[in-house]
């Protein structure tokens, strides 16, 4: 939405990896395919170098290809861990990518990579959990205008629900 919006190229890693043949083999448990990231490095900074305009590059490991010095601002989505799982439940997910996904979230792993490489002004946290696609795009969008700050930093590790939802998932005689 946000490409079409501001007139941009789009993208999606996971189907350009697919499309160029740059995953390497699968992680059968995660149902998951691994990827060239090197490989996938090269083309996308081959992409960008030949791109008349913005391109926005779409994917959870968008952070890892992207040169931090042509990228201008890194857009980290999350969603509360507890929304997130109905998400991914829905969707028919194994129950061990729907939790390594979850805990991925509850610990903030995105917003952490992206700051690894990119400096923190650069990176933006969008808490979409309540939000539809247009209100989450339209933030992005004002945002790059100028118009508004980031939502960050999301903490979802200290609220309530959150403890909950590790109660509820993890047996008791396994908690520390």
């Amino acid at each position: 939405m946000l490409a079409d919006e501001i007139d941009a190229r789009h993208i999606d890693l996971s189907v350009f990896s697919k499309n160029l043949g740059l995953i390497m083999s699968k992680d059968e448990e995660m149902d998951t395919g691994i990827i060239d990231l090197e490989a996938l490095r090269m083309k996308i900074n081959r992409e960008l170098k030949t791109a008349n305009g913005a391109v926005i590059i779409d994917g959870h490991y968008a952070h890892e290809v992207a040169a931090p010095n042509e990228t201008l601002i890194v857009f980290v989505l999350r969603k509360a861990p507890w929304a997130l799982a109905e998400v991914l439940h829905g969707r028919g997910y194994r129950e061990a990518k729907v939790w390594e996904n979850v805990e991925a979230e509850i610990m903030g792993v995105c917003t952490a990579e992206a700051l690894e490489t990119h400096k923190p002004r650069k990176v933006c946290e969008i808490d979409t959990t309540t939000a539809t696609a247009e209100q989450c795009m339209q933030k992005m969008l004002r945002r790059l205008q100028g118009k508004e700050t980031c939502d960050g930093p999301v903490d979802w590790l200290s609220h309530p629900r959150t403890m909950e939802l590790i109660k509820r998932s993890v047996p008791y005689s396994e908690m520390p």
